[in-house]
């Protein structure tokens, strides 16, 4: 694609919080898309390890790279005010620790304007750091209309069914918005400081608003396995995120007169994060007593809505593990929970 300032401006937005030893790679590839007409906003967020004065680099070297410096808040607010500095037409982010292939955007964009599309969103690679793929993730091509967001995308957004994995990822990164719809409506994201997920629920509002959505078969995110990310670093208060995601997204969607079927796809993500609240009690995460484990995970076990979300959802349509990891949760084997979790296998 020739050079032509006559494209719409798509802005790209990156988070930045001390990914010194990552940020070069990020911002690199993105300064190198074949999209001739980008638009890069760093939003450093307090950072103390030298990525601060790495984004006033870049911001020397590229006319197109802006940096807004903040005091730290999360990503979510980071997000939050690289919005209100966009001046692109579509608007789209990358992870700091993240990267792209050269004609990621340039595929985004044509896919969104060739289908006339208010949303698109493509598949995505995790990378280990020497760049070997630890796994991809693709969709093929689909369109979907108002009624098809409503009825399909949105509930696989959420996540999968009890029969197959059908979910879609649901992180904005990897995904083009027009940034109209955002700004017209006063779309922002809450705080993962608060809710776990807070992608899930920016989609599901941006997605209310869009009268045509596209998934595209294209793959061109680079995820990198980075020890340090929230998925990964153990968070003592991941289980009280989970259930007051659960809660929230739960009356959301039954706001929009959703029935059961989309409420098992939500259980189900839940139940895969309360996966990921048992695993980072594993000793080699958490660093703590035993005592102290063994108490957290009977937390888990004991608590009234974890036990609801079991009781009410079709265990017997999932895998052979899947219905083991709830029927140990059910029954209350802690101590073989406690010894999965220090084992790894979860």
């Amino acid at each position: 694609m020739e050079r032509n300032n006559k494209l719409p401006l798509i802005s790209i937005i990156v988070p930045v919080y001390n990914v010194r030893k990552y940020l070069s790679n990020c911002v690199e590839s993105i300064t190198h898309q074949s999209y001739p007409h980008t638009e890069i906003i760093l939003v450093d967020d307090g950072s103390n390890d030298g990525s601060d004065q790495l984004c006033d680099e870049y911001c020397d070297k590229y006319a197109n790279c802006k940096v807004i410096h903040k005091h730290n808040e999360g990503l979510g607010f980071a997000r939050n005010t690289g919005l209100k500095y966009v001046k692109g037409e579509f608007v789209t982010f990358c992870d700091s620790d993240d990267w792209l292939d050269s004609t990621f955007i340039e595929s985004l964009y044509n896919n969104l304007i060739t289908n006339d599309a208010d949303f698109c969103k493509s598949g995505f690679r995790y990378v280990h750091a020497d760049r070997s793929v630890i796994e991809q993730s693709d969709y093929p091509d689909e369109t979907f209309d108002k009624s098809k967001i409503f009825k399909i995308l949105i509930p696989r957004i959420l996540g999968s069914s009890p029969e197959q994995h059908d979910g879609i990822e649901p992180a904005v990164c990897a995904t083009l918005y027009k940034t109209s719809i955002i700004r017209d409506n006063g779309l922002t994201f809450k705080s993962e400081r608060q809710y776990i997920s807070e992608d899930i629920i920016f989609n599901i509002e941006y997605l209310k608003l869009a009268s045509k959505a596209y998934i595209s078969s294209v793959v061109g995110y680079n995820y990198r396995n980075n020890p340090t990310s929230l998925t990964r670093r153990y968070l003592p208060d991941r289980f009280e995120k989970c259930l007051f995601f659960y809660d929230v997204v739960k009356r959301l969607i039954a706001s929009m007169s959703y029935g059961r079927s989309v409420v098992y796809r939500l259980d189900r993500l839940f139940f895969i994060q309360l996966r990921m609240c048992i695993k980072q009690e594993g000793k080699r995460i958490s660093q703590k007593p035993f005592r102290d484990r063994y108490k957290k995970i009977e937390e888990i076990c004991q608590n009234k809505a974890t036990n609801a979300a079991i009781d009410g959802y079709p265990v017997k349509r999932l895998g052979k593990k899947q219905q083991i990891f709830l029927i140990l949760i059910k029954k209350r084997f802690v101590l073989l929970l406690v010894m999965l979790a220090d084992l790894n296998i979860m």
